[in-house]
């Protein structure tokens, strides 16, 4: 997921086998799980599907593609009544910031602002859940989190400070970035007259998989690879940048 990311960020195309691992890997509810394997009972989790999302769109997704719809629409089923999303892996309902700020770039690169609820709107079709009546922006959860001497509380702090919720809060909070690069335009449309269409996949149904499976990166070293796939977003960004100044 994140060498497609990081293959956009620096123009260069993302290969059809990628995009179809990606693809065949998604559940029938529209989320991924870190395996890849569909034939595994990992459950699914919103850091793996976000980044999942994001990856469809750098690889060329349109708004109305089926696989990245049902992502959105399991997202809107799984944000929490403050905003934000909890992560799968600690077992913790509480809203977790890394998992918020990717839930963020993922609406974003969608084509939605996450401060407004045209985004699940959008999808009310589709059965997703909404959690509260009033929409609460998940960048109001993530401030929330956000401690008095800047550090973005995670439930991972018991380890020791978690600087890594920290600068994926910050990605979340600007988000500038995926909008400059390859987020899809922003829906303007209002909230009683969208018409982008949903697809959903029959009760029970489960998606084929073909051509191979994701890496398995295992359950607990996953915050770590995350943490890496951020540092390549980085890089990868300075090297567009640094080619824009060469351009000029």
């Amino acid at each position: 997921l994140g060498v497609a990311i990081a293959l956009r960020l620096m123009d260069k195309p993302v290969g059809a086998q990628t995009v179809a691992l990606i693809r065949d890997a998604q559940h029938a509810d529209g989320s991924w799980d870190y395996t890849g394997d569909l034939s595994t009972e990992t459950p699914s989790d919103i850091n793996t599907t976000t980044l999942a999302m994001i990856a469809l769109v750098a690889a060329g997704a349109e708004r109305n593609d089926a696989a990245l719809l049902r992502g959105l629409a399991y997202l809107a089923s799984q944000q929490q009544s403050d905003g934000g999303f909890r992560e799968a892996f600690n077992g913790d309902e509480v809203t977790n910031p890394n998992a918020t700020a990717l839930a963020i770039l993922a609406i974003t690169a969608a084509g939605f602002d996450p401060d407004d609820d045209l985004w699940r709107a959008a999808l009310q079709t589709s059965g997703a859940a909404v959690v509260s009546a009033v929409y609460i922006s998940p960048r109001d959860a993530l401030r929330a989190t956000q401690t008095g001497d800047g550090n973005y509380a995670s439930p991972y702090d018991i380890y020791g400070l978690n600087t890594f919720a920290t600068t994926g809060g910050i990605h979340g909070i600007l988000a500038n970035w995926i909008v400059d690069s390859f987020a899809l335009p922003l829906e303007t449309v209002t909230t009683t007259t969208t018409t982008i269409p949903v697809v959903n996949l029959p009760v029970g149904a489960t998606p084929e998989v073909a051509g191979g499976k994701l890496a398995n990166t295992g359950g607990e070293i996953f915050p770590l690879g995350l943490f890496g796939f951020m540092l390549l977003l980085s890089g990868a960004a300075l090297v567009r940048l640094n080619k824009r100044r060469v351009n000029a």
